[in-house]
């Protein structure tokens, strides 16, 4: 019960189930026992811009970022809804610091070529 780790994953296989409102009292649960735990805002912040709740999901990608500020994919992920926000430039900012962090990251690489073919 005081796991946060396990509150994280559990949040993933109702994620993965699409049982959403499932998926995110398992992440509130994670950062209730855990604050620090970065995984579960990002995981959250899936969610989030699933539902087109841009803003909220780039409140959490900021809280992953602000707690572990190597974490490639939170980039990734927080490029995805400024880009659905119409925000390219930050996007691309963004999906260039994931590929900083992490130059295998192909999702990254996939979202930068993405927003140039449309320009």
């Amino acid at each position: 019960p005081t796991f946060a780790m396990a509150y994280n994953n559990r949040g993933l296989v109702y994620y993965n189930l699409e049982q959403y409102d499932m998926a995110i009292f398992n992440f509130n649960r994670a950062i209730e026992i855990n604050p620090n735990l970065a995984l579960a805002y990002c995981n959250r912040g899936l969610i989030y811009s699933g539902f087109e709740h841009f803003d909220l999901a780039i409140r959490d990608y900021n809280r992953a970022i602000a707690l572990e500020p190597t974490f490639a994919m939170a980039y990734n992920n927080r490029g995805v809804a400024y880009y659905n926000l119409g925000k390219y430039d930050l996007a691309i900012d963004d999906f260039q610091h994931a590929l900083e962090l992490d130059p295998n990251n192909q999702l990254a690489k996939e979202n930068i070529a993405m927003i140039k073919n449309q320009r």
